[in-house]
């Protein structure tokens, strides 16, 4: 990947809820656009052997990187410019939390709980399945590093909201007045 690239990242199991294949499809027609942008995909599943087939189809076979499971991702999110997440239903989205912790600004899909993660100005949303849409908001996002810039700083605050430690603080300090009045 050369220096002036915009990488475009997701990660996810390859499942057609993880919808990589309505990715692939959207990045084909943001390449004709922005023939800079590079695609990486991260995971394993059971239709990872149908994107590699669709990326071939499509012509991307140069441009898009399938990269399988991964133990340790944070230094895919720091390579990354931007982070794709097109799911066609998901409750929550790990993956999506942990591209917000890195700052990367994001483009998703207005399903289940996402909303929820990923507030305005923390990421773009897009209908699911809405190919062109989802196309539009890739070259959006790679034209405009202003926007990624703010983008990632509103995610990475956004991230903070979800911090196990200060409830885990909470607790202890619970524990400590407990053990402290028994002791007594």
């Amino acid at each position: 990947i050369a220096p002036q690239e915009v990488v475009v990242l997701n990660v996810g199991r390859f499942h057609s809820q993880k919808g990589q294949d309505v990715l692939l499809r959207a990045f084909a027609e943001a390449r004709r656009e922005r023939a800079d942008l590079r695609l990486v995909l991260v995971g394993e599943g059971n239709t990872q052997g149908a994107c590699r087939a669709l990326a071939e189809e499509l012509g991307l076979e140069a441009a898009v990187a399938f990269h399988g499971a991964v133990e340790d991702p944070v230094p895919l999110y720091r390579a990354a410019d931007v982070f794709a997440f097109p799911s066609r239903y998901e409750a929550f989205g790990i993956a999506l939390l942990e591209a917000m912790v890195a700052g990367l600004p994001a483009i998703v899909t207005k399903t289940g709980g996402i909303p929820e993660l990923a507030t305005d100005g923390s990421a773009l949303f897009v209908g699911v399945e809405q190919v062109t849409e989802l196309a539009r908001g890739l070259v959006r996002l790679a034209s405009d590093p202003v926007l990624c810039e703010t983008m990632g700083s509103t995610a990475r605050g956004r991230a903070a909201a979800f911090d196990v430690g200060p409830g885990v603080e909470r607790l202890e300090g619970v524990y400590d007045e407990v053990l402290a009045e028994w002791g007594s």
